[in-house]
């Protein structure tokens, strides 16, 4: 459960860094992908 912790924050403190340095539509595809990631992330994990 740390892991899974540990990556949540790192997704989480990267995805508003990027909020503060792009526009709307690089940051939909952005959140998208760090979805995508912890979508195959967890099972494995798990």
């Amino acid at each position: 459960m740390k892991i899974i912790k540990k990556f949540l924050e790192v997704a989480k403190y990267g995805w508003y860094k990027y909020l503060n340095n792009t526009d709307q539509g690089k940051i939909t595809a952005f959140s998208q992908r760090i979805c995508l990631m912890s979508l195959m992330v967890l099972p494995m994990t798990r």
